[in-house]
Protein backbone atom coordinates (compact mmCIF):
# COMPACT_ATOMS: atom_id res chain seq x y z
CA UNK A 1 0.00 0.00 0.00
CA UNK A 2 1.38 3.42 -0.76
CA UNK A 3 0.28 6.84 1.43
CA UNK A 4 2.01 9.71 0.44
CA UNK A 5 3.35 12.32 3.28
CA UNK A 6 1.32 15.47 3.98
CA UNK A 7 4.16 17.50 2.47
CA UNK A 8 4.27 20.36 5.38
CA UNK A 9 7.85 20.80 5.10
CA UNK A 10 9.01 19.62 2.01
CA UNK A 11 8.20 17.52 -0.76
CA UNK A 12 5.70 14.72 -0.36
CA UNK A 13 7.27 11.13 -0.14
CA UNK A 14 5.72 8.04 -1.40
CA UNK A 15 5.44 5.79 1.92
CA UNK A 16 5.29 1.68 1.60
CA UNK A 17 3.55 -0.34 3.86
CA UNK A 18 2.98 -4.09 4.01
CA UNK A 19 0.21 -5.36 5.82
CA UNK A 20 1.63 -6.34 9.07
CA UNK A 21 2.56 -2.36 8.87
CA UNK A 22 -1.62 -1.44 8.92
CA UNK A 23 -2.31 -4.26 11.32
CA UNK A 24 0.39 -3.38 13.71
CA UNK A 25 -1.28 0.18 13.81
CA UNK A 26 -4.61 -1.51 14.68
CA UNK A 27 -3.20 -3.28 17.40
CA UNK A 28 -1.32 -0.13 19.04
CA UNK A 29 -4.40 1.35 19.24
CA UNK A 30 -5.84 -1.56 21.00
CA UNK A 31 -2.83 -1.12 23.43
CA UNK A 32 -3.87 2.79 23.97
CA UNK A 33 -5.99 3.95 27.15
CA UNK A 34 -9.46 4.58 25.04
CA UNK A 35 -9.66 2.20 22.23
CA UNK A 36 -12.42 1.87 20.33
CA UNK A 37 -15.49 0.52 21.78
CA UNK A 38 -17.23 -3.17 20.14
CA UNK A 39 -20.02 -3.04 17.31
CA UNK A 40 -21.33 0.22 18.99
CA UNK A 41 -19.02 2.38 17.93
CA UNK A 42 -20.08 4.44 14.86
CA UNK A 43 -17.11 6.59 13.49
CA UNK A 44 -17.19 9.73 11.28
CA UNK A 45 -13.86 10.05 9.17
CA UNK A 46 -13.90 13.78 8.92
CA UNK A 47 -10.37 13.59 7.57
CA UNK A 48 -9.13 11.35 4.62
CA UNK A 49 -8.40 7.92 5.35
CA UNK A 50 -5.11 8.08 3.55
CA UNK A 51 -4.06 10.34 6.46
CA UNK A 52 -4.09 10.43 10.34
CA UNK A 53 -7.99 9.21 10.14
CA UNK A 54 -6.51 6.24 9.06
CA UNK A 55 -5.03 5.34 12.60
CA UNK A 56 -8.26 4.63 13.47
CA UNK A 57 -9.87 3.00 10.33
CA UNK A 58 -8.86 -0.57 10.90
CA UNK A 59 -9.50 -0.67 14.47
CA UNK A 60 -13.14 0.23 13.64
CA UNK A 61 -13.59 -2.41 10.90
CA UNK A 62 -11.59 -5.44 13.09
CA UNK A 63 -14.17 -4.31 16.28
CA UNK A 64 -17.36 -4.77 13.64
CA UNK A 65 -18.13 -1.05 14.30
CA UNK A 66 -19.89 1.29 11.51
CA UNK A 67 -17.75 4.06 9.21
CA UNK A 68 -18.87 7.37 8.04
CA UNK A 69 -16.94 9.12 5.29
CA UNK A 70 -17.37 12.53 4.19
CA UNK A 71 -17.03 14.17 0.92
CA UNK A 72 -16.12 17.63 1.91
CA UNK A 73 -14.86 19.00 5.10
CA UNK A 74 -17.46 21.66 6.05
CA UNK A 75 -18.14 22.19 9.42
CA UNK A 76 -22.01 22.10 8.41
CA UNK A 77 -21.88 18.39 6.95
CA UNK A 78 -20.50 17.19 9.80
CA UNK A 79 -22.53 18.29 12.75
CA UNK A 80 -25.85 17.49 10.10
CA UNK A 81 -23.97 13.97 9.74
CA UNK A 82 -22.91 13.17 13.36
CA UNK A 83 -26.81 14.64 14.45
CA UNK A 84 -28.53 12.35 11.56
CA UNK A 85 -26.16 8.94 11.97
CA UNK A 86 -25.88 9.21 15.84
CA UNK A 87 -22.29 9.37 15.48
CA UNK A 88 -19.78 8.22 18.81
CA UNK A 89 -16.30 9.11 17.73
CA UNK A 90 -14.38 10.77 15.32
CA UNK A 91 -10.83 12.43 14.21
CA UNK A 92 -9.60 16.14 13.47
CA UNK A 93 -6.88 18.37 13.92
CA UNK A 94 -6.52 21.22 16.00
CA UNK A 95 -7.18 23.73 13.22
CA UNK A 96 -10.90 22.51 12.74
CA UNK A 97 -11.32 22.08 15.81
CA UNK A 98 -10.69 25.52 16.37
CA UNK A 99 -13.45 26.58 14.44
CA UNK A 100 -15.77 24.35 16.39
CA UNK A 101 -15.33 26.70 19.51
CA UNK A 102 -16.87 29.64 17.11
CA UNK A 103 -19.14 27.76 14.16
CA UNK A 104 -22.55 28.64 14.83
CA UNK A 105 -23.64 25.48 13.18
CA UNK A 106 -22.16 23.95 15.92
CA UNK A 107 -24.63 25.04 18.60
CA UNK A 108 -27.52 24.81 16.25
CA UNK A 109 -27.37 21.14 16.04
CA UNK A 110 -26.99 17.83 18.88
CA UNK A 111 -23.77 16.74 18.77
CA UNK A 112 -24.43 14.70 22.11
CA UNK A 113 -23.86 11.23 20.77
CA UNK A 114 -19.76 12.62 20.35
CA UNK A 115 -18.17 10.54 23.18
CA UNK A 116 -14.72 10.37 21.80
CA UNK A 117 -12.78 13.11 19.73
CA UNK A 118 -9.65 11.87 18.52
CA UNK A 119 -7.12 14.35 17.67
CA UNK A 120 -3.67 14.62 16.37
CA UNK A 121 -1.00 15.85 12.99
CA UNK A 122 -0.19 18.33 14.26
CA UNK A 123 0.07 19.94 18.29
CA UNK A 124 -2.83 21.60 19.83
CA UNK A 125 -2.87 24.98 21.97
CA UNK A 126 -3.50 24.27 25.71
CA UNK A 127 -6.07 27.00 25.96
CA UNK A 128 -7.67 26.08 23.25
CA UNK A 129 -7.76 22.40 24.22
CA UNK A 130 -9.47 23.49 27.66
CA UNK A 131 -12.04 25.69 25.80
CA UNK A 132 -13.23 22.73 23.84
CA UNK A 133 -13.26 20.49 26.85
CA UNK A 134 -15.35 22.76 28.57
CA UNK A 135 -17.48 23.19 25.43
CA UNK A 136 -18.17 19.04 24.90
CA UNK A 137 -16.87 17.42 27.43
CA UNK A 138 -13.96 15.20 28.47
CA UNK A 139 -14.20 13.38 25.17
CA UNK A 140 -10.48 14.29 23.88
CA UNK A 141 -7.85 11.58 23.27
CA UNK A 142 -4.36 12.75 21.50
CA UNK A 143 -2.85 10.35 19.06
CA UNK A 144 0.76 11.08 18.01
CA UNK A 145 1.61 9.38 14.83
CA UNK A 146 3.07 9.61 11.40
CA UNK A 147 2.91 8.52 8.06
CA UNK A 148 5.94 6.76 8.68
CA UNK A 149 4.64 5.44 11.77
CA UNK A 150 1.08 4.77 10.95
CA UNK A 151 -0.50 3.98 14.04
CA UNK A 152 -0.09 5.72 17.54
CA UNK A 153 3.35 6.47 18.86
CA UNK A 154 1.99 7.80 22.08
CA UNK A 155 -1.74 8.97 24.04
CA UNK A 156 -3.10 11.90 25.98
CA UNK A 157 -6.18 9.78 26.97
CA UNK A 158 -9.10 11.08 28.42
CA UNK A 159 -8.55 11.07 32.16
CA UNK A 160 -4.83 12.49 31.31
CA UNK A 161 -6.70 15.97 29.63
CA UNK A 162 -7.69 16.43 33.45
CA UNK A 163 -5.87 17.92 36.48
CA UNK A 164 -3.22 15.28 37.92
CA UNK A 165 -2.91 14.86 41.49
CA UNK A 166 -1.21 17.56 42.33
CA UNK A 167 -3.47 20.24 40.12
CA UNK A 168 -1.06 20.53 37.45
CA UNK A 169 -1.90 20.83 33.76
CA UNK A 170 1.62 20.94 32.51
CA UNK A 171 0.94 17.41 30.87
CA UNK A 172 -1.45 19.07 28.36
CA UNK A 173 0.71 20.48 26.15
CA UNK A 174 2.61 16.84 26.00
CA UNK A 175 1.85 14.31 23.64
CA UNK A 176 0.81 11.67 25.90
CA UNK A 177 3.07 8.69 27.15
CA UNK A 178 4.02 6.06 24.92
CA UNK A 179 1.88 3.40 23.95
CA UNK A 180 2.77 -0.18 24.83
CA UNK A 181 4.84 -1.95 21.74
CA UNK A 182 6.80 1.01 20.58
CA UNK A 183 10.43 2.36 21.00
CA UNK A 184 10.99 5.93 21.60
CA UNK A 185 14.99 7.31 22.12
CA UNK A 186 15.22 11.00 22.25
CA UNK A 187 18.91 11.42 19.94
CA UNK A 188 21.29 14.11 20.40
CA UNK A 189 23.28 15.68 17.42
CA UNK A 190 25.79 13.29 18.48
CA UNK A 191 23.58 10.33 17.19
CA UNK A 192 23.42 9.32 21.23
CA UNK A 193 20.64 9.21 23.51
CA UNK A 194 19.85 12.46 25.65
CA UNK A 195 19.14 12.39 28.98
CA UNK A 196 15.14 12.43 30.10
CA UNK A 197 13.95 15.62 30.43
CA UNK A 198 16.22 17.16 27.74
CA UNK A 199 16.11 18.16 24.16
CA UNK A 200 16.35 15.74 20.63
CA UNK A 201 15.26 14.55 18.19
CA UNK A 202 12.43 11.77 18.28
CA UNK A 203 13.26 8.17 17.01
CA UNK A 204 10.57 5.54 16.81
CA UNK A 205 10.56 1.90 16.00
CA UNK A 206 8.00 -0.74 16.52
CA UNK A 207 6.25 -3.37 13.47
CA UNK A 208 4.37 -0.37 12.11
CA UNK A 209 7.62 1.58 10.82
CA UNK A 210 7.08 1.67 6.84
CA UNK A 211 8.97 0.04 4.49
CA UNK A 212 10.58 3.04 3.31
CA UNK A 213 9.88 5.32 0.32
CA UNK A 214 9.17 4.53 -3.16
CA UNK A 215 11.95 4.66 -5.95
CA UNK A 216 13.70 6.60 -2.73
CA UNK A 217 16.76 4.71 -1.50
CA UNK A 218 18.44 7.71 -0.36
CA UNK A 219 16.17 9.33 1.26
CA UNK A 220 15.03 5.75 3.25
CA UNK A 221 18.73 5.38 3.96
CA UNK A 222 19.00 9.13 5.54
CA UNK A 223 15.42 8.96 7.44
CA UNK A 224 15.67 5.06 8.34
CA UNK A 225 17.88 3.43 11.29
CA UNK A 226 18.36 0.00 12.55
CA UNK A 227 14.68 0.04 12.42
CA UNK A 228 14.02 3.43 13.87
CA UNK A 229 12.49 6.18 12.10
CA UNK A 230 14.23 9.67 12.48
CA UNK A 231 10.74 11.56 12.82
CA UNK A 232 12.41 15.02 12.41
CA UNK A 233 10.25 16.02 15.59
CA UNK A 234 12.25 18.02 17.98
CA UNK A 235 11.04 16.24 21.72
CA UNK A 236 11.50 15.65 25.20
CA UNK A 237 10.34 12.78 27.63
CA UNK A 238 9.72 14.43 31.54
CA UNK A 239 10.14 12.40 34.72
CA UNK A 240 6.56 11.63 34.57
CA UNK A 241 7.01 9.39 30.96
CA UNK A 242 5.18 12.26 29.28
CA UNK A 243 6.39 12.71 25.86
CA UNK A 244 6.73 16.55 24.30
CA UNK A 245 6.70 17.14 20.65
CA UNK A 246 8.17 20.86 20.32
CA UNK A 247 8.43 21.20 16.73
CA UNK A 248 9.96 20.18 13.81
CA UNK A 249 13.94 20.23 13.51
CA UNK A 250 12.88 22.29 10.32
CA UNK A 251 10.88 25.38 11.40
CA UNK A 252 13.52 25.51 14.56
CA UNK A 253 14.50 29.34 14.24
CA UNK A 254 17.42 29.73 15.77
CA UNK A 255 17.56 33.66 16.70
CA UNK A 256 20.93 34.80 18.44
CA UNK A 257 22.47 31.24 19.20
CA UNK A 258 19.06 30.59 20.84
CA UNK A 259 16.20 27.41 19.90
CA UNK A 260 13.19 29.57 19.30
CA UNK A 261 9.82 26.89 18.81
CA UNK A 262 7.14 28.24 16.60
CA UNK A 263 4.66 25.71 18.46
CA UNK A 264 5.45 27.77 21.74
CA UNK A 265 5.54 30.92 20.43
CA UNK A 266 1.79 30.37 18.41
CA UNK A 267 0.46 28.80 21.62
CA UNK A 268 1.42 31.87 23.79
CA UNK A 269 -0.34 33.76 20.82
CA UNK A 270 -3.33 32.17 20.83
CA UNK A 271 -3.49 31.95 24.91
CA UNK A 272 -5.10 36.01 23.89
CA UNK A 273 -8.51 35.65 24.04
CA UNK A 274 -9.00 37.58 20.26
CA UNK A 275 -6.43 35.54 18.46
CA UNK A 276 -8.03 32.12 16.79
CA UNK A 277 -4.88 30.75 15.01
CA UNK A 278 -1.05 31.78 14.32
CA UNK A 279 1.91 31.14 12.47
CA UNK A 280 5.06 31.50 13.46
CA UNK A 281 8.40 31.41 11.13
CA UNK A 282 12.10 33.08 10.88
CA UNK A 283 13.35 35.55 8.71
CA UNK A 284 16.85 35.54 7.96
CA UNK A 285 19.15 38.77 8.53
CA UNK A 286 22.12 38.66 9.46
CA UNK A 287 22.59 40.55 12.34
CA UNK A 288 21.11 37.79 14.28
CA UNK A 289 20.43 34.82 12.38
CA UNK A 290 16.90 34.58 12.29
CA UNK A 291 14.12 36.72 13.46
CA UNK A 292 10.93 35.86 14.90
CA UNK A 293 7.77 36.77 13.10
CA UNK A 294 4.28 35.79 13.61
CA UNK A 295 1.33 35.72 11.10
CA UNK A 296 -1.97 35.60 13.30
CA UNK A 297 -5.79 34.95 12.48
CA UNK A 298 -8.28 37.13 14.60
CA UNK A 299 -11.38 35.58 15.98
CA UNK A 300 -14.65 37.16 14.52
CA UNK A 301 -14.99 40.90 14.31
CA UNK A 302 -11.53 40.99 17.00
CA UNK A 303 -9.50 43.60 17.01
CA UNK A 304 -5.81 44.04 18.99
CA UNK A 305 -2.52 46.27 18.15
CA UNK A 306 0.31 44.01 17.40
CA UNK A 307 2.67 45.69 20.14
CA UNK A 308 -0.10 44.72 22.88
CA UNK A 309 0.30 41.08 21.80
CA UNK A 310 4.05 41.42 21.41
CA UNK A 311 3.42 42.57 25.13
CA UNK A 312 1.88 39.90 26.08
CA UNK A 313 3.56 37.03 24.00
CA UNK A 314 6.48 38.54 27.04
CA UNK A 315 4.80 37.96 29.61
CA UNK A 316 4.68 34.41 29.11
CA UNK A 317 8.19 33.35 27.30
CA UNK A 318 11.47 34.48 27.12
CA UNK A 319 12.21 37.38 25.67
CA UNK A 320 14.54 35.90 22.38
CA UNK A 321 11.34 34.32 21.88
CA UNK A 322 8.69 37.22 21.28
CA UNK A 323 8.30 37.97 17.96
CA UNK A 324 9.59 41.00 16.28
CA UNK A 325 7.30 41.76 13.70
CA UNK A 326 3.34 41.07 13.36
CA UNK A 327 1.17 40.53 10.48
CA UNK A 328 -2.71 39.77 10.74
CA UNK A 329 -4.27 37.64 7.94
CA UNK A 330 -7.69 36.52 7.08
CA UNK A 331 -6.73 32.92 6.91
CA UNK A 332 -3.70 30.62 6.86
CA UNK A 333 -2.54 27.75 4.35
CA UNK A 334 -3.81 24.86 5.13
CA UNK A 335 -3.18 20.84 3.88
CA UNK A 336 -5.81 18.99 2.04
CA UNK A 337 -5.93 17.21 5.97
CA UNK A 338 -6.10 20.77 7.64
CA UNK A 339 -2.48 21.06 8.97
CA UNK A 340 -0.98 24.63 8.68
CA UNK A 341 1.38 24.76 5.91
CA UNK A 342 4.24 26.83 7.41
CA UNK A 343 6.43 26.43 4.63
CA UNK A 344 4.45 28.05 2.64
CA UNK A 345 3.61 30.79 5.62
CA UNK A 346 7.24 31.04 5.83
CA UNK A 347 8.33 31.18 2.10
CA UNK A 348 5.74 33.93 1.33
CA UNK A 349 6.93 35.83 4.43
CA UNK A 350 10.57 35.63 3.11
CA UNK A 351 9.19 37.11 -0.14
CA UNK A 352 7.18 39.78 1.32
CA UNK A 353 10.21 40.97 3.66
CA UNK A 354 13.11 40.67 0.96
CA UNK A 355 10.29 42.44 -1.64
CA UNK A 356 9.47 45.22 0.77
CA UNK A 357 13.09 45.77 1.94
CA UNK A 358 14.28 45.84 -1.82
CA UNK A 359 11.94 48.72 -2.00
CA UNK A 360 13.27 50.69 0.62
CA UNK A 361 17.00 50.57 -0.50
Amino acid sequence: VLRFTGGTTGAPKAVMYSIDNLLSGRDLHYATADPVDARSERMLHFGMISHASGIVYFPIVFKGGCTVTMNDRSLLTLCQTVERERITCSLMVPSMLYHMLEAPEVREHDLSSLRTMYYGASSMNPTRLKQLSERFGNIFVQLYGSSEHAGAVSCLSKAEHLPDASGSEAHLSSAGRVVPGVEVVIMGTDGKPVADGEDGEIWMRSRTICMGYLHNPQKTAEEFCDGFWKSGDVGRIDSGGYLYVLDRLKDTIVHKDCNVYPNQVEAALMAHETVMMAAVVGIPDPSCGEWVHAEVVLRGDESIDGEELRQFVGQRLAAYNVPRTISFARELPLSPVGKVLRRVVRETCRQNFKSNQSLTT
